[in-house]
């Protein structure tokens, strides 16, 4: 887990625990992009936007396997990220062997305009053609 996500949850001496908040502000015309997108897209985004607080910076580490304390199953989070992606509402870096580097796209002129953005194949799932043959047929063998 992240440093700055564990002090969050951990709470210092005489200090007085507060429930988890969204810390703002955030564009309402990022959210509108973002809730017109098929899926989870704006689960995955206001969960982006609640790390941000908590990291305050717009590149922060994010687990798709963590989503699910917000109903979003792993594979939903990976599409809803795709969905912001393509939308050109985040950009992402993968490091192999490290988690996924998240930057949110905050400016008004890029939540009005989609930006074409490339991932690497680390966090996408492959399509039938790029899949093993040996992976292929034990899928058909299945059905």
């Amino acid at each position: 887990m992240n440093t700055k996500i564990e002090e969050v949850l951990l709470v210092p001496k005489g200090k007085k625990r507060t429930a988890p908040f969204l810390r703002g502000p955030i564009p309402v015309a990022w959210l509108e992009k973002a809730g017109k997108l098929p899926g989870k897209a704006l689960h995955i985004g206001i969960s982006l936007w609640f790390l941000r607080g908590v990291t305050k910076s717009d590149t922060f580490p994010f687990n798709q396997n963590r989503q699910e304390r917000y109903g979003v199953k792993r594979d939903a989070a990976r599409r809803g990220m795709n969905a912001l992606l393509n939308a050109g509402l985040i950009t992402m870096k993968a490091m192999p062997g490290r988690r996924l580097l998240v930057t949110i796209v905050s400016n008004d002129e890029a939540a009005a305009t989609p930006a074409v953005c490339s991932v690497h194949h680390e966090i996408q799932n492959p399509t039938e053609s790029e899949r093993p043959s040996a992976v292929v047929n034990s899928q058909e063998s299945r059905i």
